[in-house]
């Protein structure tokens, strides 16, 4: 790991890290989690690359309207993925503790897109980032709704 620049009034670092979770910077106190409205880490066994999570109410259902080629994300390859595997009990409990504010029983929705919501972990290996983790949810847009933009 090494920093590759710094602002100039040194607020602002960029760091390169094999995985920030597991080896983050030092001195970082709290970690952005780009995860979903729900925010089920990835209870799915895989989700699409640039979402959305799948509506699929059961755990694992494939959804049939999505092509066989599309490329999907598991859970070692995304943040949200290695958060949810290293916070293990602690992250879950701390995740259920959240009010769902939307949706219905099948999809119950804990922080809308554009949003974002902090947990805190006292214990295990996310412990370290003492300002916690913020969860935010990112809009998904395809690339045609980038060019309408």
């Amino acid at each position: 790991m090494h920093r590759l620049s710094r602002y100039a009034a040194g607020r602002v670092e960029l760091w390169i890290t094999p995985c920030i979770v597991t080896m983050p910077p030092p001195k970082s106190t709290a970690l952005v989690v780009p995860t979903n409205e729900r925010l089920c880490g990835t209870q799915f066994a895989h989700f699409p690359k640039g979402g959305p999570t799948p509506a699929a109410p059961v755990i694992g259902e494939r959804d049939y309207d999505r092509p066989r080629s599309e490329r999907l994300l598991y859970q070692c390859e995304s943040v949200d993925g290695i958060v949810t595997e290293f916070g293990g009990a602690a992250y879950d409990a701390a995740v259920a503790d959240l009010p769902v504010i939307g949706g219905d029983a099948e999809y119950p929705v804990r922080c809308p897109m554009g949003k974002a919501v902090k947990v805190h972990l006292a214990t295990g290996p996310l412990a370290s980032f003492r300002d916690g983790l913020i969860l935010a949810v990112p809009p998904f847009y395809s690339s045609s709704s980038w060019r309408e933009m």
